[in-house]
Parts: structure tokens; C-alpha cells; sequence
């Protein structure tokens, strides 16, 4: 495989697995999500500090499992809110 998809399944592997673990437990959903959130955040921010440093790769790979990150947390959200009635 291409070497920036490895290094991006490694950066998603671990957020991606806790919240995984973290969503069976009931009360913690909503938190699941706005944490996958905020973790995409920091991913998109480091990605784009990356670029900016000529670290090309890993900006690359932070910001494409941060775009990955935003679309499952706002998806996690949008559901358990849309169960809240």
C-alpha cells in the first residue's frame, strides 16, 4: 500500500478504536461525538501547521484523518441528537 495510507489508517486507528470502545457505554454518547469533534480540530490544525512547515506528508495524512474524524463525529452527533425527543 502507499505509504501515506498506512500512516493515515495508524492516525485514525487510535480515536477512531477509543470511540469505538467509548460508545457502548449509553450516557457517553453525545460526549463521544463532540470529542471526535474537537480531536478533528486539532487534526486540522496540526495539518495545516504541517504544510506551512514543509512537512508535506504528515500535514497531508493530519488533515485527511482529521476530514475523516469530522465527518464520523458529526454523524455520531446527529444521530443521538436526533434520538432526543
Amino acid at each position: 500500500m502507499n505509504e501515506t495510507i498506512n500512516k493515515v489508517l495508524i492516525a485514525l486507528g487510535i480515536p477512531l478504536g477509543i470511540m469505538l470502545l467509548s460508545l457502548l457505554i449509553p450516557d457517553s454518547r453525545i460526549i463521544v461525538g463532540v470529542l471526535a469533534l474537537l480531536v478533528s480540530f486539532v487534526y486540522l490544525i496540526g495539518g495545516i501547521l504541517l504544510l506551512v512547515i514543509e512537512s508535506k506528508q504528515l500535514g497531508q495524512v493530519l488533515l485527511i484523518s482529521g476530514g475523516i474524524l469530522f465527518l464520523v463525529g458529526s454523524s455520531i452527533c446527529a444521530i443521538m441528537f436526533s434520538n432526543l425527543h
